[in-house]
């Protein structure tokens, strides 16, 4: 039975990405995002993540196998999910340790704020913290600009899931959702063929990232950039690639 072309099966030798069912299920990536990024606070670019979203389901419209795989909509569901989370996991750029270290710093100070009923000075957090001037401004720093929660951390909000992650949380357990490693690697050449088309500065910048796994502070500090500038950086490259990626859908 020969296959409609929305459903057509794409193979290796095809890898060309069907735009159809890419135009077509556009409002499912907003929608997953949407409700992603409902865990998150309203620093985190939604443009980004979205763009990340929308490769996800270009990379399940490449790979998609009518004969072997559920409906459309449910597989590219997975693939969006999957890049999603896994960017997010991404953008919290701070080292384990370090963010341990901060999300303990937040603990108390917020302990002490509601014990006083106010702000505390900078000179207040320093003797809470057993810190100096220098060290808390430091600890200011990693929280800008951007204000991150960590994924794989409990969700303390939610008293009857305090203890699962946001990842699980956000998980539909009936499918698979993280991307494996053949995915992956599928949704890296995607945003590789995409980030050729950056300045070469920031396809050095996204390839030490993306490929190498190296986080976007030690880059800055390779390229002699301050941590908000590199952040910048990063989602204007997100938002060339988004652009260039919705010019290439609305010339198919």
């Amino acid at each position: 039975m020969e296959l409609s072309p929305l459903t057509q099966s794409t193979h290796p030798t095809n890898p060309s990405p069907n735009w159809e069912l890419v135009k077509l299920y556009l409002p499912l990536v907003k929608s997953i995002t949407k409700k992603t990024l409902a865990h998150f606070p309203d620093s985190i670019d939604r443009e980004s993540i979205h763009t990340i979203g929308l490769l996800g389901l270009i990379s399940a419209s490449k790979s998609y196998n009518a004969r072997k795989d559920a409906r459309f909509g449910a597989y590219a569901a997975i693939r969006i999910r999957g890049a999603l989370l896994d960017e997010l996991r991404r953008l919290d750029w701070l080292p384990r340790h370090l963010r341990q270290k901060v999300n303990h710093y937040n603990k108390v100070l917020k302990h002490c704020e509601e014990t006083l009923g106010r702000p505390l000075s900078d000179d207040e957090a320093c003797n809470y913290l057993h810190l100096t001037k220098k060290q808390l401004n430091q600890v200011k720093q990693y929280l800008k600009p951007y204000v991150f929660i960590s994924i794989d951390q409990p969700c303390d909000w939610d008293r009857e899931n305090s203890s699962l992650s946001i990842a699980n949380q956000l998980a539909d357990h009936s499918q698979q959702t993280g991307i494996d490693a053949y995915e992956q690697k599928e949704l890296y050449e995607l945003l590789h063929h995409e980030v050729n088309q950056l300045p070469e500065k920031m396809q050095h910048m996204f390839q030490l990232h993306y490929q190498q796994g190296i986080h976007w502070t030690q880059i800055a500090t390779m390229f002699q950039l301050s941590k908000s500038r590199i952040c910048q950086m990063h989602t204007l490259m997100i938002q060339m690639i988004r652009k260039n990626l919705l010019k290439r859908l609305s010339n198919s």
